[in-house]
């Protein structure tokens, strides 16, 4: 931390703890990995240490460098794609998580540690499932699935109500709990542990009517009840398959709220869509006073805004802290459901507002962020639909007697998502899920490419 933040927690008292050890120790000390029965301890490394580098080395995690974050990945290439913006979200968590633990927790008599891993670990971790093109991406797959002819008759006869609405509201974060508990890892996972699985569901219930994010789908509910059970999550009595907020899930949500607004501004600059002298405006409004007089004398615009960004990213971490330590209790008690960016002090909280909402007037409808989006319903539409199609066919008539096409097509898959290898014969769902686990998991470029080879517009050269 530096000495502004330093200040800042030496002023701050305890007194806003209020908690006992094991109101903590509960979430935060059973270190046990989903899916290993016997713990192998390391004495070069922390368990959560061991989370965060499985991530950083997975092939998921690898791939979203050539994912959209909002600006695509063709134009210029200082700006974030998936994998920096998650790179700069868990930095920030791990700050955040280290600030809550030597006001909030390390003074207990019985404290947890390793609460900034735990919270790096659960950001890197916190897109890992998103599609390609962003946000757009599940818009498209979700339009597919409503419109789509190849899936009538499992709509009809196989995919049951629950099934069906899940697919229709599919949901990056829900395939990113997959992703990480099952298909990576030989199909095995990433065996992370629970505190971390815990951390990174923002949305720790299953897709229902009160929420349009979930975070996880029916086929993996067994496994975040694991995970719930395990670090002592509450339940919600009022909706079913629901239950609180790990604690450090707060603040996972908070790095990842900082970083979408100062940042997505500050590349909105870099790239013309806003003007340098506007964002400095909006930077501002949140926080004054961040530049000298010699700075704002010698330093052209472009300097300031990213130097601002960084400063103001740096202020706002502290002021998240400050709200988390005075929330502490309804937190632990599952009582605060608001994001913590929404409780800051003004004008924090009204500045961080006015960016948001100039991002969603100004930027997110701007031509550089349409022309990533526009490609991304036909190009997931036409993988999807070929490749289900295919899928069914070879499944229910047999690799030998399927059509020659649906055959060729099904060789492009790779064979952890052909459905008809499996050991046992899978549900309609389970097949359709083979389908969006290959294509959810495509970069963009891949994505692209494939659907040039499938409508022959591209063909490979000899």
């Amino acid at each position: 931390m530096n000495v502004a933040t330093t200040l800042f927690f030496d002023t701050w008292q305890n007194t806003h703890s209020g908690m006992k050890s094991k109101d903590w120790d509960s979430k935060l000390t059973n270190a046990d990995r989903y899916g290993v029965e016997a713990q192998h301890p390391n004495s070069h490394r922390t368990e959560f240490e061991e989370d965060y580098d499985n991530i950083i080395f997975s092939s998921a995690f690898r791939r979203l460098q050539g994912k959209t974050q909002v600006y695509g990945l063709s134009g210029s290439d200082y700006v974030r794609t998936r994998l920096t913006h998650s790179c700069e979200v868990a930095t920030n968590g791990r700050s955040l998580g280290t600030m809550v633990e030597n006001r909030c927790v390390k003074k207990l008599p019985s404290h947890p540690s390793n609460l900034g891993t735990i919270v790096a670990a659960a950001c890197l971790a916190h897109d890992i499932g998103n599609p390609p093109f962003g946000h757009s991406g599940e818009f498209a797959i979700r339009q597919w699935f409503k419109n789509s002819k190849a899936v009538d008759g499992l709509k009809k006869e196989d995919l049951n109500d629950d099934q069906r609405r899940e697919i229709e509201n599919y949901e990056g974060n829900a395939q990113g709990f997959r992703l990480v508990t099952k298909l990576q890892g030989n199909r095995e996972g990433l065996k992370l542990t629970y505190a971390t699985l815990a951390a990174m569901t923002k949305y720790p219930f299953g897709c229902g009517p009160h929420s349009k994010k979930y975070g996880f789908f029916r086929s993996e509910k067994g496994d975040f009840e694991k995970v719930a059970k395990s670090t002592g999550l509450i339940r919600d009595p009022e909706h079913a398959d629901t239950w609180f907020r790990h604690p450090l899930a707060h603040l996972v949500e908070a790095s990842d709220d900082l970083c979408n607004r100062i940042i997505d501004l500050e590349d909105s600059a870099r790239l013309g869509i806003l003007n340098s002298k506007r964002v400095l405006e909006h930077f501002q409004l949140v926080r004054k006073d961040l530049l000298s007089a010699g700075e704002k004398r010698r330093l052209d615009d472009k300097t300031k805004v990213e130097l601002l960004s960084r400063r103001l990213l740096c202020k706002l971490t502290v002021d998240v802290a400050k709200a988390f330590i005075d929330h502490e209790a309804e937190i632990l008690s599952g009582k605060f459901s608001k994001p913590l960016i929404e409780v800051l002090d003004e004008p924090a909280k009204s500045g961080l507002d006015k960016i948001y909402q100039t991002l969603k007037a100004d930027v997110f409808t701007s031509r550089q962020v349409i022309e990533i989006e526009a490609p991304a319903f036909r190009v997931l539409n036409t993988l999807l639909e070929t490749f289900v199609v295919a899928n069914e066919e070879v499944c229910k008539e047999g690799e030998e007697r399927a059509s020659k096409q649906s055959r060729v097509i099904m060789g492009l898959v790779p064979k952890e998502f052909k459905s008809h290898t499996k050991s046992s014969e899978p549900t309609a769902c389970e097949r359709l899920f083979d389908i969006l686990d290959f294509v959810s998991g495509m970069t963009d470029a891949y994505a692209v490419s494939l659907f040039k080879t499938i409508t022959g517009i591209s063909l490979p050269t000899a």
